[in-house]
């Protein structure tokens, strides 16, 4: 029996580039008595400011994943999603399949596997979806996948499944793809 192995490298690439959130209030304390010319200059003003660092983070459950082909044809990774502030997500794959790692041959239909994304149901603080898009064949990933939310996510985590079809026809040997998703911050 051949066994075929996909070598996946799940990269989690954080980036908070942006710097922390600022919010500052001026408050003006007015006196309950009445003024006399020996209380002027004692009024105060008095500036707050609070500052709550960017936390933004993709995790994934395992960072690579061994696979035999032939015995499966579905991979589950683990992912969770935290931003306390709108965030882009961008997606990418190195191939667009699962290609053989020493005889990939373009055309040649042996030397590498089609596949494809089911990502996970997450939802922002907003109550939209996160990253519906990246439900999507391994070639759209190989051409860069892009998510921009108007609101946080705040703890989400779900299983990224990837697919593939019969593998009973490829050349003996490792395949690999590997995906990246990084998650930052918007103005």
């Amino acid at each position: 029996m051949r066994e075929y192995i996909l070598l996946g490298c799940l990269l989690a690439i954080t980036s908070a580039s942006a710097q922390a959130q600022v919010v500052e209030q001026t408050v003006l304390q007015p006196r309950d008595q009445t003024y006399f010319e020996r209380d002027f200059g004692k009024e105060a003003a008095i500036a707050i400011r609070a500052i709550n660092p960017l936390q933004c983070s993709v995790i994934f459950d395992q960072a690579s994943a061994n696979v035999n082909l032939l015995a499966s044809r579905v991979e589950e990774v683990g992912v969770s999603l935290n931003c306390n502030t709108p965030f882009r997500l961008k997606a990418t794959a190195a191939n667009g399949a699962l290609r053989h790692t020493e005889l990939y041959q373009s055309g040649n239909a042996r030397s590498y596997l089609p596949y494809s994304v089911a990502w996970p149901s997450m939802v922002s603080n907003g109550g939209e979806p996160v990253a519906a898009n990246f439900s999507a064949a391994g070639a759209q990933w190989a051409g860069g996948l892009d998510f921009v939310s108007g609101t946080s996510v705040i703890d989400q985590h779900g299983e990224m499944r990837i697919n593939w079809g019969s593998a009973r026809e490829l050349l003996a040997g490792n395949y690999r793809e590997t995906f990246t998703i990084e998650m930052e911050p918007v103005d």
